[in-house]
Order: structure tokens, then C-alpha cells, then sequence
């Protein structure tokens, strides 16, 4: 299988544990297929989009870098 999320391994029963207590205090990310990127950490989950003004002004983002959209998962 190519998709990613199937190729992971799953979590030892002290990860799960700790990542439900809200005490995994790693920063994880994924990249998602519509180009944005979900960040985890704890229990904290926030999908982080590409802006409008980034969209509609691709080349400019050397000069003036523009934030990304956050969100709740």
C-alpha cells in the first residue's frame, strides 16, 4: 500500500497512554494530501492550510513569506 498512514506502526501501550494523558510532549506532523499539514502534539491537533494570499501570489513568497491558516482538527 502507498498511503502512509497504513505503514506506520502502531503505538506501545506507554505511548498510547501517554499520548492520551497529554503528556507526549513530541511535536508530530503529517503531511495530508490536499497539501496541508496536521500538527499533534498531546492532545492538541491543529491542520495548518496554505493562505489565500499565498494561493493567489505564489511568487512572492521569497520577498514577503505569508503565514498558513490554523485550524482544530
Amino acid at each position: 500500500m502507498n498511503d502512509a498512514r497504513s505503514n506506520t506502526p502502531r503505538l506501545s501501550a506507554s505511548e498510547r497512554m501517554a499520548q492520551t494523558l497529554g503528556t507526549d510532549t513530541r511535536l508530530r506532523d503529517e503531511i495530508r494530501p490536499d497539501g496541508s499539514v496536521r500538527l499533534r502534539q498531546g492532545t492538541s491537533c491543529y491542520d495548518a492550510r496554505e493562505s489565500r494570499a499565498a494561493g493567489l501570489d505564489p511568487y512572492n513568497s521569497a520577498i514577503a513569506p505569508k503565514p498558513r491558516q490554523m485550524s482544530a482538527c
